[in-house]
């Protein structure tokens, strides 16, 4: 199957979360020495807003982080 070694989501919110999973279920590599990664930005609203909200907003905002990190970002 195909691999990617890394993944940028730009404007995730967009994306419903089953196809985000899928895509991310590619993310592998069998380079030696690598850890694949994904990024994912996101902007409130849209299809994929709460469970992007509960994936890592709400984590974040109890210090509460296992395997993602939020960061936030304010205009401007």
């Amino acid at each position: 199957g195909i691999e990617y070694d890394g993944i940028l989501t730009d404007d995730a919110q967009l994306i419903p979360a089953d196809r985000r999973r899928k895509l991310f279920a590619s993310m592998r590599t069998s380079k030696d020495n690598w850890r694949p990664r994904g990024y994912l930005t996101f902007n409130p609203g849209g299809v994929g807003h709460a469970q992007l909200k509960t994936e890592f907003v709400i984590p974040w905002q109890r210090k509460r982080e296992t395997g993602t990190r939020f960061f936030f970002s304010l205009p401007g």
